[in-house]
């Protein structure tokens, strides 16, 4: 679970501890009953702009630790697809499975670079209108 120091946040440490228990329990029943307030209050809190904003970057950090740890372990699962793949012991259900997520991965990661080049084209083009003008 993610800590906030508080210091660059517009809620209370007691609206920081109902965050943290509603990311980490499954309802906001739980996370109420958790934190010792009503569920009532943390619907009342979830409408409050301050309170859902924090919210969200709380969880966005939380994503963000989940993803890097994924892409710590994405070099194994590539090499547990392509085990798949070559294995003829495998069910060709199997290896047919592994051969069509390795081929989505690879159409994905050339797009992402096509789409990253196609961005720092216009953001050049951007700079340079804007520049042009100044």
């Amino acid at each position: 679970m993610t800590q906030k120091t508080g210091s660059n946040t517009k809620v209370s440490r007691k609206q920081e501890r109902i965050i943290q228990f509603l990311i980490s329990e499954s309802t906001i029943e739980d996370a109420a009953e958790k934190a010792g307030v009503a569920p009532v209050t943390i619907y009342r809190l979830l409408k409050k702009p301050e309170f859902k904003a924090e919210y969200r970057e709380t969880k966005r950090e939380v994503f963000g630790q989940a993803i890097t740890l994924l892409q710590r372990e994405s070099a194994q699962a590539a090499r547990t697809l392509i085990e798949m793949l070559v294995d003829k012991k495998v069910p060709a259900a199997v290896r047919v499975t592994a051969a069509c997520a390795i081929l989505r991965c690879a159409r994905e990661g050339v797009e992402i670079e096509d789409l990253s080049d196609r961005l720092e084209a216009i953001e050049a083009i951007m700079v340079e209108k804007k520049n042009e003008h100044s």
